[in-house]
């Protein structure tokens, strides 16, 4: 038929050329590094995939390159591709695979599944978390705008522009939504429970990120009398009149994130 039908031009030349610079005029989307895992599934084999890696072939490898090129992407531009996601393959615990996926959301990276869908059954842990709607709703937010660190434990000049490959630190990433609501997580990319509180204010917040908001929403979230805080994973909904958002711990490999509505 006449149909028109919408394309997505997806670049691949794995982040050799700096396709962050130039991709936005011919493509959708780039990939930024090698693929993220080399042991793909066939016959039966579901693949491989790891958290960390000295390469690139990795969750972590993927996630410290992207997250510093927040700038380079967006509505007028395009995306970020970190590779695919690697649930449903070997290798990654459930609560990797929980991160994983919150950390490409949060980048507004594309969602490609890597899996075989025939080892998914409907309820399970991996449904779930691949049809977590609060979570895509934060990747296809309509502003478009890639989550920015803003903080992290790793003592560096700024957590916003440097590539860290160093996985003992807890990343903070925030990003403005389309209807005035921020959404914050908490990344631990160690292989061990981190208990120190870690804390941002929202002073930081828009600090960091307030410049891709309107002034009005701005002034809106600065000045609510209290904030609604919506965990994307248990579906608790909080309130706090806190001028910060704090975590007093995080499990390995494990992440929190949550919906920031302001009350007025």
């Amino acid at each position: 038929g006449t149909e028109e039908k919408p394309i997505v031009y997806s670049i691949c030349e794995w982040g050799k050329t700096q396709p962050h610079n130039w991709g936005y005029k011919v493509g959708d989307s780039w990939r930024i590094l090698n693929d993220i895992t080399f042991c793909v599934g066939a016959d039966g084999n579901p693949g491989r995939g790891t958290w960390f890696d000295q390469g690139t072939a990795s969750v972590t490898s993927q996630y410290d390159k992207a997250v510093v090129m927040d700038e380079f992407a967006g509505l007028d531009k395009g995306w970020n591709d970190p590779d695919m996601l690697m649930i449903g393959m070997d290798g990654l615990t459930e609560t990797m695979n929980k991160t994983h996926m919150t950390m490409w959301c949060m980048m507004n990276s594309p969602l490609m599944l890597g899996m075989d869908l025939r080892r998914v059954n409907k309820g399970d842990w991996m449904y779930n978390l691949i049809t977590n709607e609060d979570l895509i709703a934060l990747d296809q937010d309509l502003l478009g705008i890639q989550a920015k660190r803003i903080f992290t434990t790793f003592k560096c000049e700024d957590p916003s522009t440097e590539y860290i490959r160093d996985n003992n630190r807890v990343d903070v990433l925030a990003k403005p939504l389309n209807n005035g609501d921020i959404a914050l997580a908490f990344f631990n990319l160690k292989n061990e429970e981190h208990t120190d509180i870690v804390s941002v204010s929202v002073d930081q917040i828009i600090s960091a990120i307030g410049k891709k908001m309107s002034k009005s929403t701005v002034d809106r979230f600065k000045n609510a009398s209290s904030y609604q805080l919506k965990d994307l994973f248990s579906k608790e909904c909080t309130g706090t009149s806190e001028k910060s958002f704090s975590i007093g711990s995080v499990s390995a490999c494990d992440c929190l994130v949550y919906r920031i509505s302001p009350v007025i």
